[in-house]
């Protein structure tokens, strides 16, 4: 559990995203509460980076770097921090959805 611990705070002290929230997933109920407060705190980080980085991603993309599951709170997510949702058709023929900064 210790060494659990400290793989988290490092990950959330240097600002990795990745291992944070796939270390995240791993938790128990208990330490998913101790965890609440820092998932705002390291969403907003990645929100921060993406608008730097990024010009456009497709949602799944969006959601595995914020660790979210839901759509509508990662739309909520985006939409504050001033990306926009565009429909693009895919190679596929189908509709797919991104998000442009």
């Amino acid at each position: 559990w210790v060494k659990y611990a400290i793989k988290l705070h490092t990950a959330f002290k240097t600002g990795n995203h990745i291992k944070f929230f796939r270390l995240a997933r791993e938790a128990t109920p208990i330490q998913l509460c101790l965890l609440s407060r820092s998932f705002p705190v390291m969403r907003n980080q990645v929100a921060k980076k993406l608008r730097r980085c990024y010009v456009d991603l497709e949602e799944g993309k969006f959601m595995e770097m914020m660790g979210l599951n839901d759509k509508e709170m990662l739309e909520e997510y985006l939409e504050h921090y001033g990306f926009t949702r565009e429909r693009k058709e895919v190679k596929d023929g189908t509709n797919g959805s991104q998000w442009k900064d």
